[in-house]
């Protein structure tokens, strides 16, 4: 699998159960700029939901910074009923400590824009 990009759920799988023997991570490249790991820790198996049909970041939509992407707000606000970013950024998880001021506003902003779209 060298030189290979592993998948999303591909990655959640080999951070819940380890890699199957003879996996080469030496060479392997995630397409996610960040550790899907954080996904799993904060969403367990739940992680896939989260994911969905994802088989690339860019199927992710928009990147707002320390792994939070559209989808896992959207995951958020239609699952958890996350209303504004506050509530991604401090009640949901604790990525307001990470997110810059800038990136927070940004998800405000997109967060909006989806509400007035429903």
């Amino acid at each position: 699998m060298a030189d290979a990009a592993i998948s999303v759920a591909q990655a959640v799988v080999l951070f819940f159960y380890g890699p199957p023997p003879g996996f080469d991570a030496g060479n392997a490249t995630l397409f996610f700029p960040y550790r899907p790991a954080r996904l799993a820790r904060c969403y367990g198996t739940l992680a896939f939901a989260v994911l969905g049909d994802a088989a690339s970041l860019a199927d992710c939509g928009e990147h707002f910074g320390h792994s939070l992407t559209a989808r896992e707000v959207r995951y958020l606000m239609e699952r958890e009923w996350a209303l504004t970013a506050d509530d991604v950024l401090w009640r949901r998880s604790k990525l307001g400590l990470r997110l810059s001021t800038g990136q927070a506003a940004r998800l405000a902003a997109w967060m909006e824009g989806q509400c007035r779209t429903t």
